[in-house]
């Protein structure tokens, strides 16, 4: 058990979870982006202030 903690908390697998999480937010943040201009360009009414 300590061992797989060990090597959970090993600093390249934290580099590759933290890459992971932040290309996940980014891919989401785009796609998030996208939507609103889809929303924004089918709709009259503006969404962003």
């Amino acid at each position: 058990m300590g061992r797989v903690a060990a090597s959970f908390v090993s600093p390249a697998s934290f580099v590759s979870f933290v890459s992971f999480v932040s290309f996940v937010s980014f891919v989401s943040f785009v796609s998030f982006v996208s939507f609103v201009k889809f929303a924004e360009s089918i709709s009259p009414v503006s969404l962003t202030a």
